[in-house]
């Protein structure tokens, strides 16, 4: 009888520390805990780090400059030289200069301009603004000219040569330059032969420029 009671009070101890072991290896080491929120949440890869650089709600966005050297606003269409005072005219006694029609080589040309030339040198010039591209027009001596001596003809662009020339009696030069980035326009007749009674004309047809 003792030995019976002694067998069964060992395998409830058995039973009881095999329970004990169970309870001790529960959830904490496979549990939720070891693979939770904490792990991979969103402090990791939050808006933090994916959110630098934009500008708070209710700011504007910063103004794009325009970039340097822009070149401004053109013209829409042509226009002559007859239609714009000129920026700038040398005093002269032996030159004048003269809008209205002209014939050159029996070419009427409506807008055109003149210029009676003496002795010695008268220029004009015009105030371009970098707004043109081009610059055309015919240049030769007028067909009522009192004088047909040859006469120097120049165009310039801010100040450099950018045209060269002798204008003769039916023997006209038809001009077209580029005038881009350029800001004045300048037009000019040289005369060595001085001292006659009669004036030589030179004429110049459709002057024009081009957006």
């Amino acid at each position: 009888m003792l030995l019976a009671a002694g067998a069964g009070a060992v395998a409830t101890l058995i039973v009881v520390a095999l329970v004990t072991a169970a309870v001790s290896a529960g959830p904490s080491s496979a549990g939720p805990s070891s693979a939770g929120p904490s792990s991979a949440g969103p402090s990791s890869a939050g808006p933090s780090s994916a959110g630098q650089g934009v500008p708070p709600r209710g700011t504007d966005p910063p103004a794009t400059a325009e970039p340097p050297g822009s070149p401004p606003d053109r013209p829409a269409q042509k226009v002559y030289l007859t239609d714009l005072e000129p920026a700038e005219e040398t005093p002269s006694l032996y030159h004048a200069w003269k809008n209205g029609p002209v014939t050159v080589d029996g070419q009427n040309y409506v807008h055109g301009m003149t210029v009676l030339s003496d002795c010695g040198k008268g220029d004009r010039q015009y105030a371009l603004s970098r707004g043109y591209s081009r610059f055309r027009a015919a240049v030769g001596l007028a067909d009522d000219t009192e004088d047909t001596s040859p006469v120097s003809f120049k165009i310039t662009g801010d100040g450099k040569t950018i045209h060269s020339g002798t204008v003769q009696l039916r023997r006209p030069a038809h001009i077209d330059l580029d005038m881009r980035g350029l800001v004045r326009l300048g037009l000019e007749t040289t005369r060595d032969e001085c001292g006659t009674s009669t004036s030589v004309s030179v004429a110049i047809g459709e002057p024009q420029l081009e957006p």
